[in-house]
């Protein structure tokens, strides 16, 4: 039986699941571990060059998209492995990374899971970890991402500086998230309700219960944002505000769900006056959803 099961769900990742797998196998060594993938329907090459270049890897397909949620609950299921990373497929392993996490969460048995610090392609600072998302903690966070998307120094070098030894914190980034087996247990795994967005702050706030949330900056993994997305900027934002309307239903309270609605009906009301004839049919079926 291995010690570790590496996670990874894919959706048309022919772009990254090859330097992913390569970075796994090429920084993992002297680790007893298990690689699982979960693809959700991928009409790209993903399962040909996985099933080609990585016969080592477990391959699981889907009949239908599952999501992120779906297909690591299955995944899940799958393993006997006492530590479970989970790992998105556009992410790079850097250096002994994976070990060095692994050594920390067996060190400290308060810590129910933890995350490395992100960076982007180009070796920035990747804001990878919150507050529970909540209207204030939301409006802040947006802020430093955005900042950090658009590379502003000064931001960079504050949350750097803020950044720089572990620390507990709300919640961590599933891009990149270990945990233990028994923890998943206890806590139950990913809520299915999120597809997309929202699920890794879900599950965190039911780990805090076991144990801390650890932000280790200590290691770095690469993290090339949102590549099987780019080109679905509509359905991703769709599913995006499906997921935090049904977070704030969950943890937030009456008064801030009704304010979120408001918030939004605003924010679209007006994308919806100055659209096009494709975009209003989208705004519309947006409406229906903040209204349900």
């Amino acid at each position: 039986m291995s010690e570790l099961s590496i996670l990874i769900v894919t959706w048309n990742s022919r772009a990254t699941i090859r330097d992913c797998l390569n970075s796994i196998q090429n920084n993992c060594h002297n680790l007893s571990y298990e690689v699982l993938v979960w693809d959700n329907v991928s009409t790209d090459e993903t399962v040909r060059i996985i099933q080609t270049e990585f016969p080592g890897v477990q391959l699981f397909r889907s009949q239908k998209n599952l999501g992120f949620a779906g297909g690591n609950n299955l995944l899940i299921e799958k393993t006997n492995s006492e530590f479970v990373l989970f790992l998105n497929p556009d992410t790079v392993i850097i250096d002994n990374s994976v070990i060095k996490m692994l050594e920390y969460l067996k060190s400290n048995s308060s810590v129910a899971a933890l995350g490395p610090k992100l960076l982007y392609s180009d070796s920035s600072f990747q804001l990878s970890y919150a507050k529970f998302p909540n209207l204030a903690s939301e409006f802040f966070t947006k802020i430093y991402q955005r900042s950090a998307n658009q590379r502003r120094s000064l931001v960079l070098k504050f949350l750097e500086n803020t950044t720089a030894e572990a620390k507990e914190v709300d919640w961590v980034s599933g891009a990149c998230m270990l945990t233990r087996k028994k923890v998943l247990q206890e806590t139950g795994k990913f809520d299915e309700n999120f597809f997309l967005y929202f699920e890794d702050a879900d599950l965190c706030h039911r780990m805090k219960a076991k144990g801390k949330i650890i932000y280790f900056p200590e290691v770095q993994v690469m993290h090339v944002v949102g590549n099987s997305t780019k080109s679905q900027n509509l359905k991703t934002e769709y599913h995006y505000r499906k997921s935090q309307l049904y977070y704030y239903r969950l943890h937030n309270g009456q008064v801030s769900n009704l304010i979120l609605k408001l918030y939004l009906s605003l924010k679209f009301g007006l994308g919806h006056i100055f659209s096009n004839k494709e975009k209003k049919e989208w705004y519309k079926n947006i409406f229906g959803l903040i209204w349900n």
